[in-house]
């Protein structure tokens, strides 16, 4: 019998971690992607991402997010390489905050290990971060970071190593049902498959049209601080932070694990784009001093001198939760969209997902919630 052809649209970390599956099923794999492999246009650039499962965001994200570390662990396996680095999260904010009650909710429901950590204890595991008596911290021990471009680089290796096709720089403009399966059309020509993936991330919209709810693509600052202060690195012990201010914009930092230093930037916020690739200055430089206020308040040791900027995007959903399923046109086009920016560390779960998807038209009920929406 022969082997299942798939196209997946999208080599981001999604789109790469679905080609690694199918792979694993036994599919023929076909990846396409419009800007060169490990691009930095998108949403999958950059060394760091947090991962932690006590999700504020929803308590329903918690069981995905176990699975996900499990799913990483097996990648670092395969891989030979340090994909997790699980030192702990540090987690501040109101009490009744976002951040803290829903990591409070989240940890009570799924019996987690996450604690308050009194003055004396949050001055020795982060010396350098001060908090206003207003706010609370909470340390999740087995929360840590993601070496990000090392996975996506990993899970592309594995994909290809397993006979999955990378065709970059060859945008898909097109796609329409067959009788047969699926037309796929490309900058190069047509393509026929039988099933197709659709992880195009901000430019999902394009592809899905007006049957899935729209993505809307959100501009991203990311910025970086002492290069060269070993107070502030991995090897010295900095546990990543996220900070809610009594405002309730969000704000997040990782230690420096190499020469370009302690990156660090604010989740919440950011410029709505009318087209992804058109990066807005002004936007970036509000956003600049925005960081360097946030530094002044709560990193006060910290040098304040930004030596290094860059963009990435969002792509939000209407209410921030990710979208996946299969399309109501064709239940053989599965899609993941509007990971809205806290996506990357379910990577391998999503991948999965998609998998069952388009071979099977199924997935497991921890991903009821995430379903088709109008």
């Amino acid at each position: 019998m022969a082997a299942v052809t798939c196209a997946v649209i999208g080599a981001g970390i999604v789109g790469a971690a679905a080609a690694h599956a199918l792979t694993k099923r036994g599919a023929q794999v076909r990846v396409f992607d419009q800007f060169p492999l490990f691009h930095d246009h998108g949403s999958s650039h950059g060394t760091t991402r947090l991962y932690r499962t006590a999700y504020f965001e929803h308590e329903n994200y918690v069981p995905l997010a176990q699975l996900a570390v499990e799913a990483w662990r097996e990648l670092e396996a395969e891989s030979g390489e340090e994909i997790l680095s699980p030192i702990g999260v540090i987690m501040a904010g109101p009490p009744d905050g976002a951040v803290i009650s829903g990591m409070r909710t989240s940890a009570k429901a799924h019996g987690l290990n996450v604690r308050l950590l009194m003055e004396k204890e949050l001055a020795e595991k982060a010396p350098w971060l001060h908090l206003p008596d207003s706010l609370v911290a909470l340390f999740e021990q087995s929360a840590g970071f993601i070496f990000a471009d090392r996975a996506l680089r990993a899970l592309c290796r594995g994909a290809a190593d397993k006979g999955a096709v990378f065709n970059a720089n060859e945008k898909v403009t097109s796609w329409r049902s067959t009788p047969a399966g699926v037309e796929i059309k490309t900058s190069s020509g047509a393509t026929h498959v039988d099933r197709l993936i659709i992880a195009a991330g901000a430019w999902a919209s394009d592809l899905l049209g007006p049957h899935v709810a729209r993505i809307t693509p959100v501009q991203k600052s990311l910025f970086w601080i002492a290069p060269n202060d070993k107070r502030f690195s991995h090897n010295a012990g900095t546990i990543p932070f996220g900070v809610e201010t009594p405002e309730g914009r969000f704000f997040y930092g990782f230690p420096a694990i190499d020469e370009t230093g302690v990156k660090f930037g604010e989740h919440t916020g950011g410029a709505v784009m009318a087209d992804p690739l058109a990066i807005d200055p002004a936007a970036f430089d509000a956003a600049e001093r925005e960081a360097t206020a946030f530094l002044k308040d709560y990193l006060p040791d910290a040098p304040r001198r930004i030596v290094a900027r860059k963009s990435c995007l969002y792509e939000m959903s209407p209410d921030g939760d990710f979208i996946i399923d299969r399309h109501p046109e064709d239940d053989r086009v599965a899609f993941a969209a509007g990971l809205s920016g806290h996506g990357f560390k379910f990577a391998p779960v999503l991948g999965e997902a998609l998998a069952d998807l388009a071979l099977h038209g199924a997935i497991t009920a921890d991903f009821g919630f995430l379903l088709r929406r109008p």
